[in-house]
């Protein structure tokens, strides 16, 4: 099929091309989208106009588009089905939009290569897939004390006896989930906290559409504390009590204490007075007159301040396309740094993006212009990740970022001589010649 469009500058155009497309299809097909399929993917040869995305899809919806060679990443795909499947995005500790590199909702990976990780507790809770291994930790009616302890495990360990996800109902729309993130299975290749136990912070009940945010990742004998929790007046203490990898399956033991449960003692008793002694037999003089006993009132006892009723959660509004930050905000560390924002201009910089339009977009990894004198590109300044594949002056060898011109390593890896330094610096090792590159 040929499709001839008359394509300007206008970053609408990308529209313009997969409805152009989508139609196409349609005649082809003789059915329309997306017919028999739960989702379709468009995949664009290249960017011809509105660049500097990888892909963008629609919020609970069926389709997505990818340009170049974005389409054969797993990490790009699985992030935009989520999209598909109402899931927003997973932000970080730093609270930006993309950094819970613990989910495929923050942009963690981008290779064909690397790619078996899934998303976060919350988001976990959200599509439905765990639904008989999920538990609720709640304040008691009474608003008392209270305190649970659960044994949870991977996601790739889910059809065992144990939860995934629990839920921390807070009585608000905005609520707390704690998983195991399990670097195993379909989780062996994550890109953050691997065997921790993860807290993440999120809206509409962990019920639709609604960023998310990672509140903390524990190691064994790590706790956080959630202030105020369900409004109660006490803090709830959430511990990794013990991560035990060598059990079958591994499983992270974790306390949730609300407030302090340790007994008060109970009043002491006084003890008994004695008879009162015989006076000596000396004789009797005026003894001085004594006042009569006093008591001191007790003081009424004091009520626990209420606890305030759960608010009702608001409607959930219709989806709306996901949040873009603005990259003109950012100085020039920040954009050199973020994903999906590229510095331009001579001496005075600019951070530029793309306008994502109607749809969901997914910013490729950022190339930093770098120091190689008369212009070019410092190939070395890019990570394995990060390294631009689109033809230009840089490309991937293994796990380093080369010159496409002369395929000079740049990025210091031959200067490491040890094969297990090599291996750990993101490098790749020649054992002929015992070169790191």
């Amino acid at each position: 099929v040929t499709i001839d469009l008359d394509i300007t500058n206008s970053a609408n155009d990308r529209y313009i091309i997969h409805n152009a497309a989508s139609a196409a299809a349609v005649a082809k097909l003789g059915f329309s989208l997306p017919g028999p399929y739960q989702q379709v993917m468009f995949s664009v040869e290249k960017c011809y106009t509105g660049c500097g995305w990888a892909a963008y899809a629609y919020i609970n919806s069926w389709m997505s588009v990818y340009q170049a060679q974005y389409y054969f990443m797993t990490g790009v795909q699985v992030h935009e089905l989520g999209h598909n499947f109402n899931l927003a995005h997973s932000g970080g500790l730093d609270g930006a939009t993309y950094t819970d590199h613990t989910c495929m909702m923050g942009n963690p990976l981008y290779s064909d290569d690397v790619g078996k990780m899934c998303y976060n507790p919350a988001k976990n809770w959200q599509i439905g897939w765990y639904d008989d291994r999920k538990d609720t930790f709640a304040p008691p009616a009474d608003g008392g004390y209270s305190s649970n302890t659960y044994r949870l495990v991977g996601i790739a360990d889910y059809p065992n006896n144990h939860p995934v996800v629990v839920k921390l109902e807070t009585g608000t729309t905005n609520d707390y989930f704690v998983g195991f993130n399990r670097a195993a299975g379909a989780n062996a290749q994550n890109d953050e906290a691997d065997d921790e136990v993860t807290i993440i912070e999120t809206g509409n009940n962990g019920e639709g559409y609604s960023q998310s945010f990672l509140k903390a990742h524990l190691i064994q004998g790590e706790s956080y504390t959630i202030t105020n929790f369900y409004n109660s007046g006490k803090d709830l203490v959430v511990t990794a009590n013990t991560i035990d990898l060598d059990a079958n399956p591994a499983v992270a033991t974790v306390s949730l204490q609300l407030g302090d449960v340790t007994p008060t003692d109970p009043p002491t008793t006084a003890p008994p007075t004695n008879p009162p002694t015989a006076p000596p037999t000396a004789p009797p003089t005026d003894p001085p007159p004594t006042n009569p006993p006093t008591r001191a009132p007790t003081a009424a006892p004091t009520t626990a301040p209420p606890t305030n009723a759960p608010t009702a959660a608001p409607p959930t509004n219709p989806p709306t396309a996901a949040p873009t930050q603005s990259c003109s905000t950012m100085d020039d560390a920040t954009c050199r740094s973020s994903a999906w924002c590229t510095l331009s201009g001579g001496k005075t910089k600019t951070c530029n993006s793309v306008d994502g339009g109607g749809g969901e977009t997914t910013p490729p990894p950022t190339a930093s212009p770098g120091d190689g004198g008369g212009g070019g590109t410092d190939c070395g300044a890019f990570n394995w990740k990060s390294c631009p594949t689109d033809g230009g002056e840089c490309s991937l060898s293994g796990k380093s970022c080369v010159s496409s011109t002369s395929g000079m390593v740049l990025d210091g890896c031959s200067s490491i001589s040890d094969l297990q330094t090599c291996l750990d610096s993101g490098c790749s090792w020649n054992n002929g010649q015992k070169y790191c590159f």
